[in-house]
């Protein structure tokens, strides 16, 4: 893990000081335990720096680097860090102590007793004469990986010398374990590493990349790792090899996931957890469980494809299950914990062995089912459509999956599966022409949109072009590059072309989409893959807002997948609209590395990427998102509410009433004429007037006015009534009219524009307490100080109070205050243990719990709080008995 900052071992860091302390009487041997990439090698490099810059006398070895393979106990690996020591600090007096030690190592054999007897006591009297004033302490790394290094570390456990051996806990037989047995069992104290927690991993990934990761990151690789999420070197690692994939990208600041929907696999060369150490059998069978889930009962099946004994094969599985390698589902089905070292695995194999065994699975159900035996015909369903084309055509089973997806209740994904296998074991084309309209419906209604152009281009390639379907093909070709954001193929566009070369309506649509230009929305007959919803009244959808298009194109029961290109820009427009930028900010950016075409659901998520920015004063960043936008782009109106809310960001220092940023926004204004979508409308005139009545251009800013109150006279759309009333607000300081628009925006549920319906309500009104107070509580989870600086500098001109936080310490417990004060006195967990009459669990447990309800990280952070009286609780305190 290098040399970096060390995160999230605090606790075990403090540990390892008070044992050099009380080592000082009688010495001590201490055990550090974790698996591999836990971060032993990590944490002992920084108590050796830190132990070193405060006068310690560090030993360190590596048991693993003993320059002889044959040395059974360790002894020349420890005898070399003496010599180094002494060589460094020049000292005379045990040169002939040292040469000594060094011939005895070099007799033969290593075992016979009085040879081992010898060296134990060199080495004693090699450390007692080390020891002196300063503390000594003898650092060894992978000490289990020798047999038996119990004799050499014991003989090191002298008065004023701290022994730390650090080892792994993951090996469970041989020599491994029965070293780490022995130093167990001999240890003054055991310290295990538990895992990392998502606040410290965050970190770390920080301090490893030049950006930070996006909020999106570290949850998805979190989930991909299972169990493994916790251990630090199989985090580098796997990001290490995501990075060598070019699946890392740096996107606005922030470090994300390219490709995000596909898995991530655990690194080849990182911590494999609790599969270490197993043999290559237990290997094998993990790894043909990774092709797919396994019964119990199929466990002969798994046996016959390793070419195992079927007793064997389940001693491996329970042991794979026991080292929490695998678990059971609600099914009974074998699966592995983490879906990282399942992909690695799935990876691994050999393409012909998955085959075989994939087809044993499905051969054995068939035999059953054709047998009359009792079977599942969904489950033989599943493992006739995982087995693919590995089995052989047959008409019977491609009736039985027929029949099983046209079932109306049926998962619409897994009766698609089942459909896609069905198009194989059909007998000719005539056939598979009758699956075709089905599949494509039911990969719609499943949402695998990415899949749905595969197929099809897979029906394109097989017989061409019924006419019967061509309209179906063009809508599935059309959604499918719409919501993966990868344009139509071009052999599709071809085979789908009219008899004059002309693409069909549905391609034409996602031509425009792909190419970024704003396509006129699709009528609700052209198409044909869902039954379409023809909708009346009601304002028009925001062309930009892909997914509402669909949602009344398509039908209620349409909902865009999450990490599709429409999913995404959903997830930006509503996370905007309720106040949370975080997430919103984050979509933006996984949105930017979905797919290859630069939509304009892209372009207008930048768009508001870029607002988010400028809203939390960031004027770099949001910038750097407006430049991503060509200027003669899609909705120039709403470019240019953004473009001058950043001019105006940008030039607040020097100057303060914006004329630069009206100047800007006036310009887009007058190349806007009577265009212009309602969102980009709505949101640039009331900007832009406020800016023009700052700036003392108060003839634009009745022509700004008059401009919104023509547009609204013809549209009774409420959001162009909400523009209109905060425009007449800031022009004629109507501060009843900034009122009712604040209204608006309060039914619409759309926080930033409440905000500032507020601040425009409290600054022109003569009770403005009310509006600049929901203001800055509404500003709050935006994590905006410029905001909310700003709010607050509003306040204070108009005279009201600034609210402060108030510390509710009467919410914790009697206990919980003790041990805060405690803590602020500079009391460890141990001594507030013993005064307290508890266990350091309780108190650990304790500052869990402290720790949670108050978003303190550390017991820093919590003192600080509390002594600048700022320590609040988020929830009742919990009384300790």
């Amino acid at each position: 893990m290098g040399r970096g900052r060390l995160w999230g071992r605090q606790d075990e860091r403090a540990a390892l000081d008070r044992s050099l302390a009380d080592a000082a009487g009688r010495g001590a041997l201490v055990v550090l335990r974790g698996a591999r990439g836990m971060g032993r090698t990590a944490l002992l490099d920084a108590v050796a720096d830190a132990w070193r810059a405060a006068g310690v006398q560090v030993l360190a070895t590596r048991f693993g680097d003993t320059a002889d393979p044959a040395d059974p106990f360790g002894y020349q690996a420890v005898v070399r860090a003496v010599r180094d020591h002494v060589e460094q600090l020049d000292e005379p007096r045990l040169t002939d102590a040292i040469g000594g030690l060094v011939r005895l190592c070099a007799g033969r054999p290593w075992t016979r007793p009085e040879r081992t007897v010898s060296l134990v006591l060199e080495l004693a009297v090699m450390f007692d004469s080390i020891s002196g004033p300063a503390p000594v302490a003898l650092l060894v790394d992978d000490a289990d990986a020798v047999a038996e290094p119990a004799a050499a570390l014991d003989a090191a456990r002298r008065p004023g010398c701290l022994v730390v051996a650090a080892v792994r806990d993951t090996a469970s037989t041989g020599r491994g374990a029965a070293a780490m047995t022995q130093l167990v069992t001999l240890a003054d104290l055991v310290i295990d590493l538990p895992p990392l927690t998502g606040n410290h991993l965050d970190r770390l990934v920080a301090e490893r990349y030049p950006a930070p990761p996006d909020e999106a990151l570290l949850p998805a690789l979190c989930q991909a790792l299972g169990p493994l999420a916790g251990n630090p070197g199989a985090v580098l690692a796997t990001l290490a090899d995501l990075e060598a994939r070019g699946r890392l990208t740096p996107v606005h600041g922030r470090l994300c996931l390219g490709a995000p929907d596909r898995p991530i696999a655990l690194a080849s060369d990182g911590p494999a957890g609790p599969l270490e150490d197993l043999g290559e059998d237990a290997a094998a069978v993990a790894g043909l469980i990774a092709l797919g889930p396994v019964g119990l009962d199929e466990l002969p099946l798994l046996a016959a494809a390793r070419g195992m004994r079927p007793a064997d094969c389940g001693r491996l599985v329970d042991t794979l299950v026991d080292r929490g390698v695998l678990e059971t589902d609600a099914d009974g089905h074998l699966r592995h914990r983490s879906p990282a070292l399942a992909t690695l695995l799935r990876e691994r194999a050999d393409p012909a062995v998955a085959a075989a065994l994939r087809r044993s699975l499905a051969d054995a159900l068939r035999r059953r089912f054709a047998a009359g035996l009792p079977v599942d015909p969904a489950a033989l369903a599943d493992r006739v459509a995982d087995a693919g084309r590995a089995l052989p055509r047959d008409l019977a089973l491609g009736r039985l999956l027929t029949t099983l997806a046209a079932r109306p209740d049926e998962d619409p994904a897994r009766a698609a599966a089942w459909l896609r296998a069905a198009w194989w074991h059909a007998a000719d084309a005539r056939l598979r022409a009758r699956l075709a309209g089905p599949l494509l419906r039911l990969l719609v209604r499943a949402g695998h949109y990415e899949l749905l152009g595969e197929t099809v281009g897979m029906i394109l390639a097989d017989h061409g072009v019924p006419s019967a379907l061509r309209g179906e093909l063009a809508d599935a070709a059309m959604l499918a590059a719409v919501h993966t954001g990868e344009p139509v193929p071009a052999p599709t566009v071809r085979a789908l072309a009219t008899d004059g070369g002309e693409p069909p309506e549905p391609l034409a649509f996602a031509a425009a989409w792909s190419a970024g230009r704003e396509p006129r929305r699709p009528e609700a007959d052209a198409t044909r893959v869902v039954r379409p919803l023809r909708t009346a009244g009601g304002p028009a959808p925001d062309p930009a807002d892909v997914a509402e298009v669909f949602e009344r194109t398509l039908g209620p029961r349409y909902t865009p997948p999450p990490g599709s290109v429409p999913g995404l820009y959903r997830r930006i427009v509503r996370g905007y609209a309720r106040g949370d930028l975080t997430a919103a900010l984050s979509a933006a950016r996984r949105l930017e590395v979905t797919g290859t075409a630069d939509t304009p659901a892209h372009r207008h998520g930048r768009l508001l990427a870029a607002e988010i920015c400028r809203t939390r004063g960031d004027a770099r960043q949001a910038l750097s998102w407006l430049e991503s936008v060509p200027a003669d782009g899609v909705c120039p109106a709403l470019r240019g509410w953004v473009e001058c809310g950043v001019v105006a960001l940008r030039h607040e220092a020097r100057d303060p009433e914006h004329r630069a940023a009206f100047a800007a926004g006036w310009r887009v204004y007058e190349r806007l004429g009577d265009g212009g979508t309602r969102h980009g409308v709505a949101g640039l005139l009331p900007r832009l007037a406020r800016m023009a009545v700052s700036a003392g251009e108060h003839r634009h800013a009745r022509e700004l006015l008059a401009d919104i109150e023509h547009r609204c006279a013809g549209d009774p759309d409420p959001l162009l009534a909400e523009a209109r009333l905060l425009t007449r607000a800031v022009v004629a300081g109507d501060a009843t009219a900034a009122e009712a628009g604040a209204e608006l925006a309060r039914r619409r549920a759309h926080q930033p524009a409440l905000v500032t319906a507020c601040l425009v309500a409290g600054e022109l009104g003569d009770a403005p307490r009310r509006w600049l107070r929901e203001a800055y509580e509404l500003a709050g989870p935006f994590d905006s100080t410029y905001l909310r600086r700003r709010i607050r500098t509003l306040m204070r001109g108009r005279g009201v109070t600034v609210p402060r936080p108030r510390a509710r310490r009467e919410t914790f417990s009697p206990t919980e205050l003790r041990i805060i004060q405690l803590i602020c006195d500079g009391w460890t967990n141990r001594q507030i243990a013993r005064r307290e009459r508890m266990s350091e669990k309780t108190i650990e447990d304790h500052l869990v719990r402290l720790f949670a309800r108050t978003g303190c990280r550390s017991r820093v952070q919590l003192a600080t709080a509390s002594l600048a009286g700022r320590l609040t609780a988020a929830g009742p305190a919990r009384v300790s008995t």
